[in-house]
């Protein structure tokens, strides 16, 4: 369940990224949903640093001058705190009232997001730490980067301060390089930016960049940070632990054996660079189901699921087990008709995918994914019966 935070006006900016918003927020608040995703190293015992986050340390100097500084009379931070919201069930912009909206969600496991959860600090973690030093409440203007994966986050902290001398260059340089290089959430955004802008793929303009619409594009229902969550494992269970290897020149790990295939069935497509087929496999898959439910897919009304959050999560959340059903492997991609031929077994019809069958949250998408669950079961006995 979703419970609204906070909420202000805000001004939406559309910039070739994106659209992000601009807004005020009084420091306390921003302190209470907003942290900061600290780059710090740890020492292992091979004396190798791991790359954590994407902040630099917060300095204890600056944060005392800034809380000195707060308690002047004419203080002043004219410039932007950047938050980022990676979750985009956790805001939401009226284009009516132009209000934006900061939700928590009550959940479970990943789907549970605490208040102090909600967003990351981008740029401006002195700011607030310094505020809080200095016990000083102060409204601040806050940019906001709605529904933005690992990648882009740290494209933009890099790129927003990179000319900036209170920030490490090599740091910013590093985070530069990092958020281009090759890495298992980078796969994913590529495969999400490829299939949106393909003519054809079941995903064209449906994509939202961050989360927000795109202006003169109609019918986009599906965030790019959903896209990438839901791909993600099945590429890497470690995606941290590739992306470091990856970023040191350190080759990463195939699967091997049947239990590892079964986990992360796409693996070897990304460690032998064919991101190129996980695309082609995800265009497949979902064009079977455009298929099978032709009239939902395409209907544009708000209150049907199938190419939404909950619809699209189900079906991403079964698609590892029917692509094992259809003996799919590194050498054998199952065409859109292998995948037609388990849909057929359902008995889903097209006006079932809306939010009164399926509620919104995750009751409605473990509903839906047990139906097809139990879908590709039938196909499954059916298949060994002969």
């Amino acid at each position: 369940m979703r419970s609204a935070i906070f909420r202000s006006q805000a001004i939406p900016v559309t910039q070739p990224i994106g659209t992000f918003y601009i807004t005020a927020m009084d420091s306390d608040t921003l302190s209470s949903i907003a942290r900061a995703d600290v780059r710090r190293f740890e020492q292992s015992g091979t004396a190798v640093e791991d790359y954590i986050g994407i902040q630099r340390k917060l300095d204890p100097d600056r944060r005392k001058k800034i809380g000195d500084y707060v308690n002047e009379t004419d203080a002043t931070f004219p410039t932007s705190v950047v938050i980022a919201v990676p979750n985009d069930r956790c805001l939401e912009f009226d284009e009516t009232s132009g209000v934006l909206t900061f939700f928590s969600i009550d959940g479970e496991g990943e789907d549970n997001i605490a208040r102090a959860d909600i967003a990351s600090i981008l740029d401006g973690q002195h700011r607030l730490a310094g505020l809080a030093a200095g016990e000083k409440v102060m409204d601040l203007a806050v940019t906001v980067f709605p529904s933005i994966d690992i990648a882009e986050q740290a494209y933009i902290f890099a790129t927003v301060n990179l000319a900036q001398t209170k920030v490490n260059p090599s740091l910013a340089l590093d985070l530069l390089a990092y958020a281009r290089s090759r890495s298992p959430e980078r796969t994913c955004h590529d495969v999400a930016v490829a299939l949106n802008a393909t003519t054809g793929s079941p995903f064209f303009e449906t994509i939202k960049r961050l989360g927000s619409k795109t202006p003169g594009v109609e019918g986009e229902t599906l965030s790019q940070a959903t896209f990438v969550r839901s791909l993600l494992p099945y590429i890497s269970r470690e995606p941290r632990r590739d992306r470091e290897d990856l970023r040191r020149g350190i080759r990463v790990p195939a699967v091997r054996t049947r239990a590892e295939f079964e986990k992360t069935p796409l693996r070897n497509y990304f460690v032998t660079e064919q991101d190129g087929q996980i695309s082609d496999i995800i265009w497949d898959y979902f064009d079977a189901v455009r298929a099978r439910w032709d009239v939902a897919w395409d209907n544009p009304e708000t209150g049907q699921i199938i190419k939404r959050t909950n619809g699209f999560r189900a079906f991403m959340n079964v698609f590892g087990m029917a692509f094992l059903a259809l003996n799919g492997s590194d050498l054998h991609k199952p065409s859109v008709q292998d995948y037609l031929n388990i849909w057929k077994f359902s008995n889903l019809r097209d006006e079932d995918f809306n939010r009164e069958m399926f509620l919104p949250g995750t009751s409605g998408e473990r509903l839906l994914t047990s139906r097809l669950q139990s879908t590709v079961q039938i196909f499954l006995t059916k298949k060994r019966a002969g």
